[in-house]
C-alpha cells in the first residue's frame, strides 16, 4: 500500500487559559522546531489559539471519503508514571482526488483547554520554581484500512509560567503570622520578623489570603486576589490585639422586639406579643461570614481537632457561607476563637458534660460562657435589635421607608405584598450561573449599625431553641430563649433564602424561622462577641 504523506503545516500551539499561562516564544527556534519534511513536525509555540494543519496525499485508488483520526496525550516531564489522553477527534473531508494535496485544519484550543484545567492533569505537573512543563503528543492515523500505523506529527512542550503572592502584616503582631491560602491551591506559610510572607509557585487563578494569630485579629479578615500573568504584591493586613475590626457596636439598652402591629403584620402569630427588651452591649460581624472566612478558619480547624458534619458551600469567595448546620456553626464559632487567642464562648471540657469539639449537648441554656469575649451566635433578641439598626417601628432593617425594592435587598420579588415595590421574581443581577443565587456579603447598604444584609440574602442562625409562645414569657432582660425540653428547632432569622424563594414578608425584621439544628440547609450565619 502507497504510503501517505504526512505534514504539519504551520501548526501552532499556544493557550489562553485561566489558570495556565505559557511561556510564549514570537518566533520559531531552528533547532527546537526544524522545518518540516515527510512525518516531521514543523510549528511555533506563540500566544495564538491552539491550531494543528496537517496536510495529506492521498493514494490514488482511495476516491471516497477520508477520514482520519487523531489523538492527544499529555504526558508530565521529570519521570511521570503515565500519559494521560486529553482528546481525540477526525479530520475529514469528501472526494479525494488522489493527487491534489488536502489541507485539514481543526481548532483544538477550546476543549484541549478544558481538559487542561483538569486538577487531574495540574496535579500530575512537575513543580519547579518559576514553570512546569505539560509534552503533548499528536497522532494521526488513517481510517480507511490497511496496514497504515499510527504517527506522531506533534510533540510539543508547553511551559506553564508560575508566579507568587507577596505581602506584609503590620500593626500589633508581624512576625510569625500564620497566613492562609485557598482557592486554585491551598498551602500555608508564616511571615519574617518584618512581617513580610510570599507564597510562590502558583498558576493563574482566583485565591484568598486569610491572616491568623492568637490574641489577634486583621483587617481585612480576607483578601480576594487574582493572579492573571502576573505576580501579585501588597496583599496586606494589620494586626490588632484582639480588636473588633470588622464587627460593629450595638449599644446597651432597651428596644420594642416583635411585631410592629403594622397592615400585613397580624399573621405573625409567633412575634407577639411586641415586647420591651433589655440588652447589653455586644459586637456584631457586619456581614454574614464569607465563605473564604469560614474557609480559612475551617481548615485551622480541622487540624486541631474539630470534626463538623459539613464542609459548608459558597457561590464564590465573597459570598455568605451556607449548608452548615447549627451545630457546625457554634464549633466554628470556638474554633475562630481558639484561632484569635480569645476565650471560647462554648464549653469544651467533660466537667461540663455540654459541648465537645464533635458535638453540642445541651438541655438548657448552660453551654454557653456568657462573658467570654470569644465569638457565639447570636441571640434571637440581639439579632432582632442589631436587624433594626436603632429605628423604631419600623418594617424592614432601613429607617427611612416601610417598603422593600431589589435596590435594597437579595429576595424574591412578590408585588402582591402591597410594601414590596418588586418587580416579580429573582434578581437578575444574582440569578446566574448555578446555584445559589446569592449576593456578595456588603453588597447592599448597611442599616442604621453598619450590619449589611440584615433582610434577605441567607438566613442566619441564631442560639435560640425556638418557641412560637416564647414572646408571652420572654425575660425582659438578656432573654437567652427557652429550655430545649422539649422544642426541638433553633431559631432562623434574616427573611428567608432570598436566592431561593425568600419573599418580602419573610424578609421583616419581627419575622421568625426556625429548623433543627442538624439540618445544614437553612442557611449562614454570623457572630457576636462581649468584652
Amino acid at each position: 500500500m502507497q504510503r501517505n504523506a504526512i505534514k504539519v503545516i504551520g501548526a501552532v500551539l499556544g493557550f489562553s487559559l485561566a489558570g495556565l499561562a505559557h511561556a510564549a516564544t514570537n518566533t520559531c527556534d531552528a533547532a527546537l522546531n526544524p522545518t518540516g519534511t515527510l512525518g516531521t513536525p514543523s510549528f511555533c509555540i506563540t500566544g495564538e489559539p491552539a491550531h494543528i494543519a496537517v496536510q495529506l496525499t492521498v493514494p490514488a485508488a482511495k476516491l471516497v471519503q477520508c477520514k482520519w483520526s487523531f489523538v492527544v496525550y499529555g504526558v508530565a516531564p521529570a519521570g511521570a508514571a503515565k500519559a494521560l489522553k486529553l482528546l481525540t477527534g477526525t479530520f475529514k473531508a469528501k472526494y479525494c482526488d488522489g493527487t491534489t494535496p488536502l489541507l485539514f485544519t481543526t481548532d483544538l484550543s477550546a476543549k484541549l483547554n478544558k481538559q487542561l484545567a483538569k486538577k487531574a492533569i495540574l496535579k500530575k505537573l512537575p513543580k519547579k520554581a518559576n514553570e512546569g512543563a505539560l509534552v503533548l503528543d499528536v497522532t494521526v492515523k488513517p481510517n480507511y484500512g490497511g496496514t497504515e500505523k499510527t504517527r506522531t506529527v506533534v510533540n510539543a512542550t508547553i511551559y506553564l509560567t508560575r508566579f507568587s503572592i507577596s505581602g506584609t502584616v503590620t500593626g500589633a503582631a508581624t512576625a510569625g503570622v500564620a497566613m492562609y491560602l485557598t482557592g486554585a491551591a491551598s498551602t500555608s506559610t508564616a511571615t519574617s520578623a518584618n512581617g513580610a510572607y510570599l507564597f510562590s509557585g502558583l498558576l493563574n487563578g482566583a485565591y484568598t489570603v486569610c491572616a491568623q494569630s492568637n490574641g489577634f485579629s486583621f483587617a481585612p479578615s480576607y483578601c480576594s486576589v487574582t493572579i492573571d500573568a502576573a505576580n501579585v504584591s501588597s496583599v496586606d493586613f494589620t494586626a490588632y490585639s484582639n480588636s473588633y475590626s470588622d464587627m460593629t457596636l450595638i449599644p446597651a439598652g432597651a428596644f420594642q422586639m416583635g411585631t410592629n402591629n403594622l397592615p400585613y403584620e397580624d399573621e405573625m402569630t409567633d412575634a407577639g406579643p411586641n415586647h420591651t427588651v433589655n440588652l447589653s452591649a455586644f459586637y456584631m460581624d457586619k456581614y454574614e461570614v464569607p465563605y473564604a472566612v469560614w474557609t480559612g478558619v475551617y481548615q485551622w480547624a480541622l487540624g486541631n481537632g474539630y470534626d463538623f458534619d459539613n464542609a459548608g458551600y459558597g457561590k464564590a469567595m465573597n459570598h455568605p457561607v451556607l449548608d452548615v448546620s447549627w451545630y457546625d456553626c457554634v464549633k466554628w464559632c470556638n474554633a475562630r476563637s481558639e484561632m484569635q487567642g480569645l476565650t471560647p464562648c462554648y464549653y469544651t471540657d467533660a466537667s461540663q458534660s455540654t459541648l465537645y469539639k464533635s458535638g453540642l449537648i445541651d438541655v438548657a441554656n448552660t453551654a454557653v460562657k456568657w462573658d467570654a469575649n470569644g465569638y457565639r451566635l447570636p441571640t434571637e433578641a440581639e439579632w432582632e435589635k442589631a436587624a433594626r439598626g436603632g429605628a423604631v417601628g419600623m418594617r424592614f432593617p432601613w429607617s427611612n421607608v416601610q417598603t422593600i425594592s431589589r435596590a435594597q435587598a437579595n429576595y424574591f420579588g412578590d408585588i402582591n405584598f402591597a410594601y414590596d415595590l418588586g418587580p416579580n421574581g429573582l434578581n437578575p443581577l444574582f440569578a446566574t450561573g448555578a446555584w445559589p443565587y446569592t449576593s456578595p456579603v456588603k453588597y447592599f447598604a448597611p442599616n442604621g449599625y453598619g450590619l449589611h444584609d440584615m433582610a434577605g440574602n441567607v438566613r442566619e442562625w441564631c442560639w435560640d431553641w425556638y418557641a412560637s409562645t416564647y414572646y408571652a414569657i420572654s425575660p425582659s432582660n438578656n432573654p437567652r430563649g427557652p429550655a430545649s425540653t422539649p422544642h426541638t428547632y433553633r431559631v432562623l432569622r434574616g427573611g428567608g433564602d432570598g436566592w431561593y424563594y425568600g419573599l418580602a414578608n419573610n424578609c421583616r425584621v419581627a419575622n421568625r424561622g426556625n429548623s433543627a439544628p442538624d439540618d445544614a440547609y437553612s442557611g449562614g450565619f454570623r457572630c457576636v462577641r462581649g468584652f
